[in-house]
């Protein structure tokens, strides 16, 4: 029973971490090493039991994860319950130092990559295994599998959004010129991408091409779902950017969310 239980809070705990990636580009640009950090902490504490997280990577990737189904922090908010904040993560409440978690983190992300060799197929392992890397500061190794990933899968727009934020997190939030390629290269592959839309967008913003950005934002709400829990986020944006322009944020992004049908 008490293994059961093991495998059970572990499972949680990676799922909370990879939530907390796929949130990240929506919460605090802040902080974006810390979703990291919550990805990695997550990612080694799932490790610990051995088959069940080779079991895990082993499944496609659900139908079911998508953006629209994840509720979002507000622009400036941190990422709260979804970062791990555990001993492996070295906070306050840690019975080691940062060293200490740090060597605990490469090794379990060594371990992962040790699994991954035998799934040279699993998209998604692979695309966690680059993400790791990059929250330990391997950024080159990081490239490296992304590199390899973007090769193998070329028309794949969830490899390119992750390659792009990868690149972004790395950068504390800030879009380099090569992020913002491949978000525009997500985004003229699949128009209807949320995600790569509003990165797309924050790219414009920070490139100071302000209007650019509001007009993409403002696209995205007015084609956003009722119930879409992302939707309050784009209009925070949507009224940031029309400050920024010195015009008036119309009312769709001013008005409460219209209720679901």
């Amino acid at each position: 029973m008490i293994m059961i239980w093991a495998i059970l809070i572990a499972l949680s705990v990676l799922a909370a971490g990879l939530l907390a990636y796929a949130l990240w580009p929506w919460a605090s640009q802040r902080q974006p090493r810390l979703v990291y950090r919550g990805l990695v902490a997550a990612l080694a504490a799932a490790v610990l039991v051995g088959p069940s997280l080779a079991y895990r990577l082993s499944q496609p990737a659900p139908a079911a994860v998508d953006l629209s189904a994840f509720p979002l922090p507000k622009d400036g908010a941190t990422t709260g319950a979804f970062v791990w904040d555990g001993p492996l993560a070295g906070g306050a409440g840690s019975t080691g130092g940062p060293h200490q978690a740090d060597m605990s983190l490469d090794v379990m992300t060594a371990r992962l990559a040790e699994k991954l060799k035998s799934q040279p197929d699993n998209r998604d392992g692979w695309v966690l295994l680059g993400r790791s890397y990059a929250a330990l500061g391997n950024i080159d190794g990081a490239k490296a599998v992304f590199a390899d990933l973007v090769k193998k899968w070329p028309d794949d727009v969830e490899v390119k959004v992750a390659y792009g934020e990868m690149l972004m997190a790395a950068n504390d939030g800030k879009i380099s010129p090569e992020a913002r390629r491949i978000f525009a290269a997500a985004v003229a592959a699949d128009p209807a991408h949320v995600r790569a839309q509003y990165d797309l967008a924050l790219a414009e913003s920070q490139a100071g091409e302000e209007q650019a950005a509001y007009d993409r934002w403002l696209a995205l709400l007015k084609g956003a779902p009722a119930d879409a829990p992302w939707r309050q986020e784009v209009a925070a944006r949507v009224r940031d950017s029309a400050a920024k322009l010195g015009i008036k944020a119309p009312d769709i992004a001013t008005a409460p969310a219209p209720a679901a049908p």
